[in-house]
């Protein structure tokens, strides 16, 4: 229950909330160049082998921590969709911008 309150809670809406991120993974004073795109594909490709690869996992039983708590785990299954979901913010967000 709590996975899927996190992994819809990072899909894109028609007006997109805004949310508080971790200091830590905040980017507003970072450098946003080609390279942030080249790495933001590459963990692409790595995130379409880890789904390949989970293709042979139940993913309701495996569990995955999070990091911002080590307390709370989630199923595999919810993590791989907040992960996507998230992902999909981020480009929702490019696109703002170039239109």
């Amino acid at each position: 229950m709590l996975g899927n309150y996190f992994a819809k809670s990072m899909l894109p809406k028609e007006k997109l909330n805004k949310m508080k991120t971790l200091k830590a993974m905040n980017p507003i004073h970072s450098q946003l160049n080609k390279e942030v795109v080249e790495e933001f594909i590459r963990q692409q490709k790595q995130l379409l082998e880890l789904l390949e690869k989970a293709g042979n996992v139940d993913l309701q039983k495996i569990k995955t921590g999070i990091s911002i708590s080590k307390l709370i785990r989630l199923k595999l299954g919810d993590t791989f969709r907040f992960v996507i979901y998230h992902n999909e913010r981020h480009v929702v967000q490019a696109q703002k911008i170039f239109i």
